[in-house]
């Protein structure tokens, strides 16, 4: 498969902790230090050796975070949605702007600092030097102590990000749809091995999972989506609109997923007017399972295949031969060669 998009922020550490780090690479900067025989000179080589090893370590650390995040208008429209219902987008841009601004602010320390080192010009005059630095130092400390909330912000904010799936965008893509607890975990799990949790009520898939198998030599991927209830967008909370997002824009077959017995806790006609929603909504072709066949009485299977006439249908259960892998394999099979075939510059 070809490689997906990680989304992340480094790991700052507190302020507490960065500080400290900083003032470690000072000193064994400040000790590395040559013989110098003039007395001035070695006291100005000395603490510029400090100040500067102090400085690049929190300029280095600093930079990293807003030099590896992307903007949301680089992301792609799937991303940028998905990120938009995991995150607080504002607050996260609130926190990068400070650690951007702030990191100016040390930028400056450093040219005010460097400026009182050398322009003491005699060595009676050499205690200003070290005041110089410890100004510095202490003017560093308090801006770092200033970001301590930010810092939180941006903790909170790597940890959701790293929940968030790495999906191929370019391979041909399984998207599983339908109701809460209608199958969709147990489904992935029957296509890929994938071990997802599993269990019996609504919204156990709080975030979008990914597997993947191979078929004909083709990757498949797919996409086990949270549960998604009848109702208008706006009605819908962050976790049905992680679904729709997987829906609107991402490229493949959608697997809607009908569970025709009583225990997913929503009756056939709600179903159906679901299904009916994501058929009209989105462009991707929509393809109908009929699940936990094993489960279902005889009347409850019939009455979910007439009401799904003249859709393409497969009827499974948890213990019976999946037609429906060897169907969606061959589907990504096609696209898959189809998205290899050289494409002709005449039309």
């Amino acid at each position: 498969m070809g490689a997906g998009v990680k989304i992340s922020v480094p790991f700052l550490g507190s302020s507490k902790e960065l500080l400290e780090a900083a003032l470690s690479r000072g000193r064994k900067a400040a000790g590395g230090v040559g013989k110098v025989r003039d007395p001035l000179k070695r006291v100005k080589t000395v603490e510029m050796a400090r100040v500067n090893a102090f400085h690049d370590y929190l300029k280095a650390r600093l930079k990293s975070v807003s030099a590896g995040v992307p903007t949301l208008e680089e992301l792609h429209a799937f991303y940028r949605e998905l990120l938009e219902q995991t995150i607080e987008v504002k607050a996260f841009k609130q926190a990068l702007g400070h650690v951007e601004k702030s990191t100016k602010l040390l930028e400056s320390f450093k040219r005010a600092c460097k400026k009182g080192i050398y322009s003491v010009k005699t060595e009676k005059d050499a205690e200003r030097i070290k005041k110089s630095v410890r100004m510095y130092l202490g003017r560093t400390a308090s801006v770092l102590r200033s970001l301590d909330s930010s810092i939180e912000r941006l903790e909170s904010t790597r940890k959701k990000l790293a929940e968030l799936p790495v999906i191929d965008l370019d391979a041909p893509t399984i998207i599983l749809a339908g109701y809460p607890n209608t199958g969709k975990t147990t489904l992935l799990k029957r296509l890929t091995g994938s071990r997802a949790a599993i269990a019996s009520y609504p919204f156990t898939t709080t975030s979008i999972q990914v597997s993947s198998f191979e078929w004909k030599h083709a990757p498949v991927q797919v996409i086990d989506t949270p549960g998604l209830l009848d109702r208008e967008m706006e009605k819908r909370n962050a976790i049905e609109r992680k679904a729709v997002a997987a829906l609107t824009h991402l490229n493949g077959l959608i697997v809607f997923i009908v569970d025709p017995t009583p225990y997913s806790g929503y009756e056939l006609e709600k179903q159906m007017r679901l299904l009916s929603q994501v058929a009209r909504t989105f462009s991707s072709q929509v393809i109908v399972l009929i699940n936990k066949a094993d489960l279902a009485r005889e009347g409850d299977v019939k009455r979910a295949q007439a009401a799904l006439k003249g859709r393409k249908v497969f009827v499974e259960g948890a213990n019976s031969p999946s037609t429906l892998k060897e169907w969606v394999g061959n589907w990504a099979a096609q696209e898959y060669r189809k998205s290899l075939a050289p494409t002709s510059p005449f039309k």
